[in-house]
């Protein structure tokens, strides 16, 4: 006699609605950044891609008629995106 019964996966299921993780390769595209320190900062906060184009455009248009504070992960990267231009800028 034959087994007929249908193989099992077992491998956890993710929901469907989760953002891909973002890779140093997508914080470079979306943020147009190449700075490896400042990737690195973002990476560690284990962002989405949503995250990221979310801190992007907040940074771009600095909140202009968005309506709402960035929250979460992306006023994170915010952050680190707003401190590297303020070490940018000379002193005085």
């Amino acid at each position: 006699m034959s087994d007929h019964r249908a193989a099992v996966d077992t491998t956890p299921a993710t929901p469907a609605t989760e953002a891909p993780r973002a890779s140093a390769a997508d914080v470079r595209r979306i943020l147009r950044t190449a700075e490896d320190v400042e990737v690195a900062a973002i990476l560690a906060l284990d962002p989405t891609v949503r995250d990221v184009e979310e801190a992007a455009v907040w940074a771009a248009n600095r909140g202009d008629g968005l309506g709402r504070q960035p929250a979460g992960k992306a006023a994170a990267i915010v952050d680190i995106l707003e401190a590297d231009e303020e070490a940018d800028e000379p002193p005085g």
